[in-house]
């Protein structure tokens, strides 16, 4: 709540969440980043392109979807 430009927090897939104002010496580019405020769901994390990252999103994102049958559900960050 109130964050300028942002309305809501999704949780979706995604494998990078990295700060875009630096440097990957992996890569000599700036890092990648997937998420601005949402919540991405994994299975482990690991290392993909040189970067820290979020593994096999896609398919705990389909576990969880199935699992939550559509039911609406309140998530409280503290």
């Amino acid at each position: 709540m109130d964050v300028p430009d942002r309305s809501m927090i999704e949780i979706h897939a995604a494998n990078f969440m990295g700060d875009i104002n630096k440097i990957n010496p992996s890569t000599d580019s700036h890092y990648i980043s997937q998420l601005l405020g949402c919540i991405a769901l994994g299975r482990s994390v690991g290392v993909l392109d040189g970067q820290m990252a979020i593994l096999k999103s896609k398919e705990t994102i389909a576990d969880f979807d199935r699992r939550m049958g559509g039911n609406d559900f309140t998530l409280e960050i503290v």
